[in-house]
């Protein structure tokens, strides 16, 4: 009953139907260092280029305009970025 004398409403959805039971439980989060070879390949491996109308949207000499430190960021052979020395531009086509 609510404070106003009404009874309580049951739970529903926005479209009227009755609201789902609990949701299951979360995934098991595993401990230990990220696996940064492993996402990086992910990520190639998932890459198409043409998939995303933004990448469209990049000028064509978009190399040419980033700053040299944030070329050789992205042209490192290292699987990860280190704090502080992440790039703020979006990674080039071309290195992607």
């Amino acid at each position: 009953v609510s404070a106003f004398g009404q009874p309580a409403p049951s739970p529903s959805s926005f479209f009227g139907q009755p609201a789902p039971a609990a949701l299951s439980a979360p995934k098991q989060v595993q401990g230990g260092k990220p696996d940064f070879a492993a996402g990086r390949a992910r990520a190639k491996a998932l890459y198409r280029p043409g998939a995303t109308k933004y990448d469209d949207l990049l000028p064509e000499n978009y190399i040419q305009l980033l700053p040299k430190a944030a070329l050789d960021a992205f042209r490192a052979d290292s699987d990860r970025f280190e704090w502080g020395d992440i790039p703020e531009w979006i990674p080039p086509k071309e290195l992607r």
